[in-house]
């Protein structure tokens, strides 16, 4: 489970900082996922959907954060084109 949870933290680090885009970090949280899911015991459950929680939790709240910039950026793109017509 600490692999699991080391796993998933890179991934969130490699998300935040730009490394990775949106799909290819649910890939790799999927990815993660599937990597544990197998040998999970039934002890471990609650820490691991406390995990997985937290990484979800995580990047909405980080694609909150870029929704803004996101939209401001078509924005502009859609008044530039208006611009030039």
């Amino acid at each position: 489970m600490d692999v699991y949870k080391g796993e998933t933290e890179e991934i969130i680090r490699r998300f935040r900082s730009g490394t990775l885009n949106y799909p290819d970090c649910l890939a790799a949280l999927d990815a993660a996922l599937a990597g544990v899911v197998p040998y999970l015991a039934p002890d471990q459950t609650d820490r691991f959907r406390a995990i997985t929680a937290a990484a979800n939790e995580t990047v909405m709240r980080e694609m909150a954060l870029r929704k803004p910039a996101r939209a401001r950026a078509a924005a502009v793109g859609s008044q530039e084109s208006a611009a030039t017509q």
